[in-house]
């Protein structure tokens, strides 16, 4: 079994009388790539934050690389790098000075790395912060959170709001950074289609609680499209299968199937004409949601 790097063990948070996490339960295993998916609100961000101790959870436990946030938060943030949507960075200071600030608060810094980064980013030195597009922004927060070679880098929403060539340039560097130094990468987003080949699990965040979780390539198995072209019953439909979703339209009947397996539905496709189809990993997202808003 894989060590974890990352273990939420039972933890709630609320603010006022709304539950952003609900009895969240989640390890995160060295050296993966974990996709957090949900919209805004659904948790990502509080559970992210309460990794960090940039908030305390009202009841449960983190552990992040063995250590407990309430009581060792600046040795998590000194080996975690962490990109949210919208850093806040030191308008005046330019690339160099906010790279020169940040490096001593990191004893694993590697000046000749984020040289390198500052290089494959694109990125002029010089140029003041302030006047910085929301891209570049974006890419020099992930160089700032790239540069002490982290043993686990946090993404919150880092892709959010900016241009694709942008969002291109950040998802090949963390697709790097994979391959080069096995870094563990958790990626919050909503932007699903972005991480459908990048990342090695997923998560489904819905109202502050997992709704599904597992590897990626057992998620796209286990959820398919199946349209019924003639007359076929729940009742058919084989153990271990749920229907998630469902609707009638004109003459076929279509259903988002969890827990499908090719070798339980073979009697009933040789019975019946019925159509097996892949689906992405958006459309089961929206369908998890609306299976659990219903």
């Amino acid at each position: 079994m894989n060590e974890s790097i990352v273990k939420i063990t039972n933890v709630a948070k609320q603010f006022g009388g709304i539950r952003a996490v609900d009895h969240l339960n989640l390890t995160v295993s060295r050296g993966s790539v974990v996709a957090l998916l949900g919209p805004n609100g659904a948790g990502k961000t509080t559970t992210i934050r309460m990794m960090l101790d940039l908030l305390r959870p009202d009841s449960g436990t983190i552990e992040v690389i063995g250590m407990n946030p309430r009581t060792h938060a600046k040795a998590i943030r000194q080996r975690c790098g962490y990109v949210p949507e919208r850093p806040r960075m030191i308008p005046w200071m330019t690339i160099r000075k906010i790279m020169d600030f940040t490096a001593p608060f990191y004893p694993t810094w590697d000046p000749a790395y984020s040289s390198a980064l500052l290089s494959r980013l694109k990125l002029n030195e010089n140029q003041k912060i302030r006047n910085l597009s929301r891209g570049e922004e974006a890419r020099l927060a992930l160089l700032l959170g790239l540069a002490f070679k982290p043993e686990l880098l946090i993404l919150d929403d880092a892709t959010s709001g900016i241009d694709p060539a942008a969002r291109r340039d950040i998802l090949e560097n963390v697709i790097q950074v994979i391959h080069e130094a096995g870094t563990t990468i958790i990626f919050a987003t909503h932007l699903l289609h972005e991480i459908e080949g990048l990342a090695d699990e997923a998560v489904f965040l819905i109202d502050g609680t997992i709704k599904y979780a597992g590897r990626m390539d057992d998620i796209k198995q286990s959820f398919k499209r199946v349209i019924a072209w003639s007359d076929v019953s729940l009742t058919d439909i084989p153990p271990g299968a749920t229907v998630v979703t469902g609707k009638k339209t004109g003459p076929h009947t279509e259903w988002m199937i969890k827990g499908f397996r090719n070798e339980a539905w073979q009697k009933l496709m040789s019975e019946h004409h019925l159509e097996i189809q892949d689906v992405s990993l958006e459309e089961i997202y929206l369908a998890c949601h609306d299976e659990s808003a219903g």
